[in-house]
């Protein structure tokens, strides 16, 4: 998923005396667009003409910085002001980049400014020094990337039309606030029933010693006291603000006759310390001079904006980790199966047979990584299969050991005969790594790292243990430690979303709702037990399959050879995959498998390939995300309608598309997941085409 472009408000001023660079900013900016001849609006008054709003942003343009100071001033009059100014820093004979820049933040001081410059002397030190540290500033060096414009236009702004609407907020609760305490003013007639019915928490203050002389309920709720506890007590005496004396520092400033509202304070509260927005105000009661005191509780407030700054941030490296695993499980289908084709000759050395070996085993490796940052990024296809989670854990085993500090003693105790569940390894691989890791924050001085495997099996009260918790067979992974433990306060948050008792920086707060995440996706629950300075342990409780004998499974997989190969019969294949390693990968195995093979670029191509058809096609095989308008299960629907027994194979390293829509959307169709070793891709074929129609 892209990130968001700017919405129409996003203007942008470009001030450079090379008219040339004009059009390349339009261009960047607005792509295509700016080429329409319907792209064009009436400029404003000594501005060059731009195109209307297109892409998120209105580009204008002019050669000197006397003109863009002009344009500043009119737009922000017109109350369209510009968001961005792409500033040069050298257009003579008029003022430089730096005296326009300062002199168009006099105008408007939340215009977000790029300076350009190809000056190898203009650092961005002595730039600061001449305009002073400020956040609103960019530095860009030409000649300049296209994505680097892009980048910096829509980061700011984003940061500029966030900041917008945050003032705007701001200034509505200001407003509201004023509203509130203006209305308790309004005549004293009507001042208690005002008073006591207000929802915001108030209390009137003796302005002389700072005792209460009267509160509303909504303050007694916030505090969790009674009134006879709060009335003629100051708020000193009942420790409402431990951290600072907002009394006194709301008493001083009505002495100053300085303005204190909105003022962000620390309450101790019946629910435990609260962040408060205060807001006082002198009033005159009969002849005793009061302060009135409104209190907004802003700490649910000030929680989803911290877990909507951790999601943005989560979101973005989500995006970036998909994007990078699509790409390398793209590679990593070519190495591993260009691997298993060389591997498959009889006449290769026994050096080179172990050199590529410990290719495809690092191949392997980097698959698995693939996997993690999907699961990371929540864009992972859940692949289960009866496992034995024993031998399945085995390699988390030498990781964890890697992971740890040497003064952290690791025990893994495995019972034999295990059961087997039906499980993903990469997801639960991710489960043991995310408990041990909490486990090893949890003892910085070091400790004992315990993991257990082990059959349970649960009676008829099983329920009484936990809420998920049934009777039956399961497999139990136990984690624990002899760490800091918990609080009951902290476990009862423990697998909210962004939930964390780490430093900011060095915690997500989602790593245990993953884990929660995970075992419930395996119908599975966990429990957990601990105490402050007593350890801390994890019980991970999923389901077991019936028992029935299978072989022991194979330390290392046999070598293929060629009559290992299931081969084809001459079948005709339709493969249409945009990436061209990918593509002649696929071909290559094919052929020497045994199959004609037609290739495609993407879904169009594919189209007038199957029309130009000499026979019949017995099969496609096709990626699922591809350019130019058609992605694989469009293209499998298209050509269903001409051959609605057609087999279809459908392989994507990442997809969206199939996450959204719960599975394979083309019925009969076989996912194939990136990377694919050469057996997969061939039983897939020899699989789907031997199937009844």
């Amino acid at each position: 998923m892209n990130s968001p472009a700017p919405t129409a408000e996003s203007r942008v001023l470009v001030i450079d005396d090379c008219i040339a660079l004009h059009d390349a900013f339009r261009q960047i900016l607005l792509g295509s667009q700016s080429r329409s001849p319907f792209a064009v609006r009436p400029s404003t008054p000594g501005v060059n003409p731009g195109p209307l709003r297109a892409s998120g942003f209105a580009v204008d343009c002019v050669a000197q910085g006397e003109e863009g100071i002009a344009a500043v001033r009119r737009a922000l009059d017109s109350g369209q002001p510009y968001a961005i100014a792409f500033v040069d820093m050298r257009m003579p004979p008029g003022v430089d980049g730096i005296e326009t820049t300062r002199r168009l933040w006099e105008i408007d001081p939340q215009l977000q400014v790029i300076i350009c410059t190809g000056v190898s002397d203009h650092s961005w030190e002595s730039t600061v020094l001449q305009l002073g540290a400020t956040d609103n500033l960019l530095i860009l060096k030409k000649p300049f990337d296209k994505i680097e414009v892009l980048q910096m236009a829509h980061a700011l702004a984003t940061k500029w039309l966030t900041a917008r609407r945050d003032r705007a907020l701001l200034a509505d609760l200001d407003a509201r606030v004023r509203q509130q305490t203006s209305e308790l003013n309004e005549a004293e007639g009507r001042f208690a029933n005002v008073f006591h019915a207000n929802p915001v928490p108030t209390a009137l203050q003796s302005a002389a010693d700072g005792r209460f002389v009267d509160v509303n309920p909504a303050f007694l709720d916030l505090v969790g006291l009674p009134r006879d506890r709060v009335v003629r007590h100051t708020s000193t005496e009942l420790g409402l603000w431990p951290e600072q004396d907002v009394w006194r520092l709301a008493v001083d400033s009505i002495h100053r006759r300085a303005p204190w509202r909105s003022q962000s304070a620390r309450l101790r509260s019946g629910r435990g310390m609260r962040d408060v927005l205060v807001s006082v105000e002198k009033v005159q009661l009969g002849p005793q001079p009061c302060v009135l005191t409104s209190i907004e509780d802003d700490t649910d407030r000030l929680l989803l904006e911290k877990k909507f700054q951790q999601a943005q941030k989560m979101e973005a490296v989500g995006q970036l980790a998909a994007g990078v695993a699509h790409d390398f499980n793209n590679l990593l289908t070519v190495i591993q199966s260009y691997t298993a084709l060389v591997l498959d000759d009889a006449h290769l050395s026994s050096t080179n047979r172990d050199g590529l070996a410990q290719v495809n085993a690092a191949a392997s490796r980097a698959a698995a990584l693939t996997r993690q940052l999907l699961i990371f990024s929540r864009r992972q296809i859940t692949n289960l299969e009866a496992v034995d989670l024993a031998h399945a854990l085995a390699s988390t085993r030498e990781m964890l050991r890697r992971l740890l500090p040497e003064h952290t003693e690791l025990v893994w105790d495995s019972r034999p005969g295990l059961p087997r569940v039906m499980a993903d390894i990469a997801n639960l691989e991710q489960v043991v790594m995310n408990l041990a890791v909490n486990a090893r924050d949890a003892m910085p001085r070091g400790g004992k790292l315990t993991i257990r495997l082990a059959a349970a099996d649960l009676g008829a009260d099983a329920s009484r243990r936990h809420p998920d918790a049934r009777p039956g067979r399961f497999v139990q992974l136990t984690v624990s430690d002899t760490g800091l433990g918990m609080s009951a306060d902290v476990m009862s948050h423990l697998f909210e979303p962004f939930f964390t008792t780490k430093e900011a920086g060095k915690g997500t707060g989602l790593g245990l709702p993953t884990v929660y995440a995970i075992v419930r996706q395996h119908s599975g629950w966990t429990e957990v037990t601990s105490m402050p300075a007593r350890g801390t342990r994890f019980d991970v409780y999923l389901p077991a399959l019936p028992a029935a004998p299978s072989a022991p499974p194979s330390e290392e997989p046999a070598k293929p050879t060629g009559e290992s190969l299931v081969r084809g019969k001459g079948e005709r294949i339709l493969l249409v995959e945009d990436e061209p390693s990918v593509r002649l990968t696929v071909r290559i195995i094919a052929q020497r498998a045994g199959y004609d093979v037609t290739e495609a670029v993407d879904g169009p191509d594919a189209l007038r390939r199957w029309q130009e058809r000499s026979a019949p096609f017995d099969l496609l095989f096709t990626d699922m995300v591809m350019p130019n308008g058609m992605n694989g299960v469009e293209l499998a629907a298209k050509l269903r309608e001409e051959a609605p027994d057609l087999p279809v194979v459908i392989s994507t390293g990442y997809s969206q598309e199939l996450l959204r829509q719960n599975g394979t959307p083309v019925a009969g169709a076989r996912l194939l997941l990136k990377p694919f070793t050469t057996a997969a891709l061939l039983d897939t074929l020899r699989e789907i085409l031997a199937a009844p129609r």
